[in-house]
């Protein structure tokens, strides 16, 4: 049976790492025949516009979010406001009322169906009010019933204000789940909704970029190591102290600062080191052998998929518990900010680059990621007419 042309927005929280996990079934729908639009902040046009997609603004930027949240938030108080417990005022509260104005009115668009990421808690009641099919992707570990509950609990007043009913405690992703982590990833307390269909993570890579690998010269046959803190971590006391610790082994290191940094704050000798703001991760891992990185969802699953190991210096949020699962599965060091050195990040990637049983466990979660269906099998899926539908046509 033919599927007509559908209507899909994509929503997000206004960070890159909230929409890069998105962009594959977005392009997958549009491959297929399908109209896609994009749902966040105007902090995140150009790379939207990049992508080709229709863009549609809703909301402040990540630092007005924060802003607002320590503002009027009683229970933000003595909060690290980079910490999964500010995270749910932030996301499921601040965030719901400042941008639901203006996702209401781009609703008028008229999307068929509604995919956000596992943060956002706007596309899912945007779904609910209009009538739509929702679908959530998670990156990433699963969160514990306790945040899943808590955060039910922050955006129930923004449903409520609606005239809808809200969603019921721990039942946040009541339409189809799609679960990028792969099995041995998965934190044991998440509750797996009934719904969860798995989804294989994809690094991104941007639009129409082709990106060449740094010319060693005569180093050229070293190992490469990615040292990367993503998008928002850009801290050059971290890569200079991470640098100090590599120059004692006999490696090239591409290092990745973030769109928003200055790469001259980096101390790099470029015999051995280049400094770049940004490298697409599916180009850059095809020739590494280590990732030495912040532990963020979406990094952390692009270098295991491709049989990666790392050593992981986790900052904030989600990081902590990314870094445990890799850890857990035998396929990462972790160094929490008290223990990072450069003797320690010296001594975790010796060891890491030593024993064999690294690579074997990141081996063993590449093959897993690979058994995973991909973006575009996922995505007829989701725009498979119902049953009901089927007759009705």
């Amino acid at each position: 049976m033919d599927v007509r042309p559908r209507r899909v927005l994509l929503s997000c929280a206004p960070a890159l790492g909230h929409l890069y996990p998105l962009l594959p079934l977005g392009r997958a729908l549009r491959r297929q025949g399908h109209t896609v639009a994009v749902l966040t902040s105007a902090s995140l046009r150009e790379v939207v516009g990049a992508e080709g997609f229709r863009f549609l603004p809703a909301g402040p930027g990540i630092e007005a979010l924060v802003a607002a949240a320590l503002q009027t938030r009683p229970e933000m108080a003595g909060l690290d406001p980079l910490g999964m417990r500010a995270a749910i005022p932030i996301f499921a509260d601040v965030r719901v009322e400042l941008t639901l104005p203006d996702a209401l009115v781009a609703s008028a668009w008229g999307p068929d169906l509604v995919i956000s990421e596992h943060a956002d808690f706007v596309g899912p009641l945007l779904a609910v009010r209009i009538g739509a099919k929702h679908a959530t992707v998670g990156f990433g570990p699963g969160h514990p019933a306790e945040w899943l509950e808590q955060a039910a609990q922050a955006v129930a007043p923004h449903y409520t204000a609606e005239v809808l009913l809200p969603p019921p405690l721990g039942g946040l992703y009541e339409g189809t789940y799609l679960d990028t982590c792969p099995p041995s990833l998965q934190a044991p307390e998440f509750p797996a909704p009934p719904s969860r269909r798995f989804l294989r993570p994809e690094p991104y890579g941007a639009a129409a970029t082709r990106w060449l690998p740094p010319d060693f010269g005569d180093r050229s046959d070293r190992p490469l190591v990615l040292l990367t803190m993503g998008t928002l971590f850009g801290n050059p006391a971290i890569f200079n102290t991470a640098l100090a610790g590599l120059a004692a082994l006999d490696v090239n290191v591409l290092v990745t600062v973030g769109p928003q940094a200055d790469p001259t704050m980096v101390i790099a000798d470029p015999t051995w080191v280049r400094v770049e703001r940004f490298a697409p991760l599916e180009q850059v891992l095809d020739h590494c052998d280590l990732v030495v990185a912040h532990g963020g969802a979406g990094t952390t699953l692009a270098a295991l998929a491709r049989g990666i190991p790392l050593v992981l210096l986790p900052q904030a949020t989600d990081q902590f518990i990314n870094a445990e699962r890799a850890v857990a599965a035998g396929a990462a060091i972790s160094l929490a900010p008290a223990e990072f050195s450069s003797e320690a990040l010296y001594l975790a990637v010796r060891h890491v680059r030593n024993e064999p049983a690294y690579g074997l466990a990141a081996a063993r979660i590449r093959d897993e990621v690979a058994a995973m269906p991909t973006a575009a099998q996922v995505a007829a899926e989701l725009v498979e007419p119902t049953t009901a539908q089927a007759v009705a046509a």
